[in-house]
């Protein structure tokens, strides 16, 4: 290709050093793609940590500080997987931890299975895949995956498996918890303000009395 648009050189990298090494950073390219589904990323990193801490063992938790020559060795001083990995990937540690907890969690099998569907990049279905067996997550993966009537969800599937009970969805505590995530986001105080006006002027006395309550509640006094 470089021969045919008239090339005369080509841009490169040279890298030395050994094959863990050039596994690690091809890991890196892999990472730093945009298009990766959650799983993929979790895949990922749970592989460049392994490699990770194979090139820098006294990052292990639990890794071995008592010799004294080790302790010497130029790559002491790294920095444990984490922090490293945030760094290298404009990450945060939270971000790894986690995805690190869902790898952990997946069954090998069961994440094979999901890798090119819709769910690999849903992280709270891989979340709650994740606290299940891996003997019942290959059978919930076999109820999402099924060609006839797939199921939905993850909780979808563990009803039919009868891992779960099915229950009556409580309207009041998604309403409630819809308008507290409403109120969250409204970070302009105007905003907050203008609501608090709305909510008083539509009020009825039952509903004031709440109020009342509840602020003198958590000023200590007396409604």
């Amino acid at each position: 290709a470089a021969q045919l648009l008239g090339w005369k050189q080509i841009d490169c990298i040279i890298f030395t050093g050994d094959a863990m090494q050039a596994q690690l950073l091809e890991i890196d390219e892999n990472l730093i793609r945009r298009e990766l589904s959650d799983l993929d990323r979790a895949r990922f990193l749970a592989e460049r940590k392994r490699v990770y801490e194979f090139l820098h063992p006294q990052t292990r938790d639990g890794g071995d500080r008592r010799s004294d020559q080790f302790a010497n060795l130029a790559n002491w001083s790294a920095e444990r997987f984490s922090a490293a990995t945030a760094k290298k990937l404009g990450l945060s540690e939270r971000t790894i931890q986690r995805a690190l907890e869902r790898a952990r969690k997946i069954d090998p099998e069961a994440a094979k299975l999901l890798a090119t569907t819709r769910f690999a990049d849903r992280g709270a279905e891989l979340d709650a895949l994740g606290g299940f067996s891996f003997e019942r997550q290959r059978a919930i993966v076999a109820e999402l995956l099924d060609a006839q009537s797939p199921a939905a969800s993850v909780r979808d599937a563990a009803i039919r498996l009868q891992y779960l009970t099915a229950e009556a969805p409580n309207r009041r505590a998604q309403q409630a918890a819809a308008m507290i995530n409403a109120w969250a986001k409204a970070t302009l105080p105007q905003a907050r303000e203008e609501f608090l006006i709305h909510l008083v002027a539509g009020a009825t006395p039952g509903v004031l009395k709440v109020l009342a309550r509840e602020m003198a509640k958590r000023q200590g006094g007396e409604a």
